[in-house]
Formats: C-alpha cells, sequence, structure tokens
C-alpha cells in the first residue's frame, strides 16, 4: 500500500518526506526508483510559499543529494536550483540533464565556466542534446569544441530573423526561409567529430554553392563527418545534396535520406564517381 501511494508521488517529494525519518524509510527513499529521475523544478511549483521553498531546497541539496548522488540519472533543474545542485555533487551515472526556462546568456556557465568545477565536468560527456532556443543564433554558442561526445543534437528554433553577428558562419534569412552556408557545416564537422545523424531542413538554396567559395574556403572544400552514419535531405534544397555528395568524406554513411530527382541529378544516373565513394556503404536509401 505504501510502495503504491509513494509511487504517485514526484520523487522530490517522497526524498523530502521521507528521508531520515528512520531506517527504514531512509532504505526505502535511496532506492534506485526514487532517486535515479529528479525534477527540482517542482519545487518552484510553491510559488505563494519562499520560507517552504527554501526550506525544501537546502533540505535538498545540503542532506539528500550528497548522499544519493550516485544514482541520479536524469535532473531537471530551473534557473533558481542549477548552480547549487551542480555544484553539490558529482552525478557519476547522470545522463540526461534537462534546464528549464534558462536564457541563452547563462548557456556558458553551464557548459564551461560553472564555478567550482572543471570545464568539461558535464558537456565532455553529453552525448544527446535537445535545445529549444528562440534564434538561430543562440545555438552557435554549442560550437567550442567542449561536446566531444555528442552524437545527437536536436534544435528547435522559434524565431528566425536577419543577423550579421555570427563568427566564423555565414547564414542568410528571408523571412522564415533561410540558407545555411557552407562555413557552418565546416564548424558542425569540427566541433561534433562523432556526430552519428545529422537532419538538414532548409528548401532554400545556399548563398554560394560549394563550386563557388573563395580561395580561403576552398582549402577546406572537403568537409568530412567521420562517424556520420545517417543523413536526411529530403526535406532540403538540391544545394544540400550536392554539398554532402560531391564535397563531403561520408565514409561510414549507412541509411541516406534524399529527393529521389536530387540523387539522379547530382549522381549523373549514378555514374559520378564521388558520389559512388560516399554511397559504397549505403544500406538504407529513404526517397
Amino acid at each position: 500500500m505504501l510502495l503504491t501511494i509513494l509511487n504517485k508521488l514526484d520523487n522530490v517529494d517522497v526524498l523530502y518526506s521521507l528521508k531520515g525519518v528512520n531506517q527504514k524509510f531512509d532504505r526505502l527513499a535511496r532506492s534506485i526508483d526514487f532517486t535515479q529521475p529528479l525534477d527540482l523544478t517542482t519545487i518552484s511549483s510553491y510559488e505563494d510559499d519562499y520560507s517552504k521553498i527554501k526550506s525544501m531546497f537546502d533540505r535538498l541539496c545540503f542532506y539528500i543529494l550528497p548522499q544519493i548522488q550516485h544514482n541520479v540519472q536524469c535532473l531537471t533543474l530551473d534557473p533558481w536550483s542549477m548552480i547549487s545542485v551542480l555544484s553539490i555533487g558529482n552525478y557519476p551515472k547522470l545522463h540526461k540533464l534537462t534546464l528549464i526556462h534558462h536564457k541563452v546568456e547563462i548557456a556558458d556557465r553551464i557548459f564551461c565556466k560553472l564555478d567550482g568545477l572543471p570545464s568539461e565536468c558535464y558537456s565532455s560527456i553529453i552525448v544527446y542534446l535537445n535545445l529549444k532556443v528562440k534564434t538561430f543564433n543562440d545555438c552557435l554558442w554549442l560550437l567550442n569544441g567542449h561536446l566531444s561526445q555528442l552524437h545527437t543534437l536536436v534544435v528547435h528554433v522559434e524565431y528566425i530573423h536577419n543577423t550579421s553577428k555570427i563568427i566564423n558562419n555565414k547564414v542568410y534569412v528571408s523571412d522564415v526561409m533561410h540558407s545555411i552556408e557552407y562555413d557552418f557545416f565546416v564548424r558542425i564537422s569540427q566541433a561534433f567529430p562523432l556526430l552519428e545523424g545529422l537532419t538538414v531542413l532548409s528548401t532554400v538554396n545556399q548563398q554560394k554553392p560549394t563550386n563557388e567559395l573563395d580561395e580561403h574556403e576552398q582549402t577546406f572544400s572537403i568537409i568530412k563527418y567521420s562517424h556520420l552514419m545517417t543523413l536526411d535531405l529530403i526535406s532540403s534544397h538540391i544545394d544540400y545534396s550536392k554539398q554532402f555528395l560531391l564535397k563531403t568524406s561520408l565514409p561510414r554513411l549507412s541509411t541516406l535520406g534524399i529527393d529521389y530527382e536530387h540523387l539522379v541529378n547530382i549522381t549523373e544516373d549514378f555514374t559520378n564517381n564521388t558520389a559512388r565513394a560516399n554511397c559504397a556503404n549505403l544500406k538504407n536509401i529513404i526517397f
């Protein structure tokens, strides 16, 4: 009966209520079921009672979390709880970190400069990252080399607008349609060397196709994605298909999503040697 009731409660409430009551409840609260996923944002739901929020948060951070940190696998944090929670524990099994209502300005502190922690403490072991950002530019601070183990990056962009402040990258936007330029894919390949899947969603032609790159860009004209296995170009302009099949090295590509007419055009009816080299290991083609 007790377990049935506890399973209906939030894990944070279970820990706060049972931890330290007696040995039996203490063992129950510290069990894996109640310590693996923790959503600390539920504490701030008591917004009308600041003293209760502070009391719960202090007890969790300074008494409970240090004892269960080795079990925690998933953390959900808001700006109010992030600094304290990440500074207190090591969380050796943490594989999922969800950040709610965070502003882009503090992203550098989260992934690179969190006081009291090594600069790559968390970012170096992140393998999957799902972001919701205001603008396309907001995701570019990730391309700093810290996410060396990342194999999946998903970015949801709320607004797209014209900008000229993108570092080492060119993005051209018209209303809600934008092209993604060559330099951006260079940075992606360098920042995420273990990337396994990539989807390109842009129906606008590139402002500077690969055959029009300047002298500096030509020196890096062949981009290499050493671990990329899945590439989805179905909903993209033919320029991107040309770039990936003719100007990109894809030694491990096994699944390709592409428009059939684009594929025939680019491969010259499957006779182009460069394109054939990139398609040599293909097991699945999705039209």
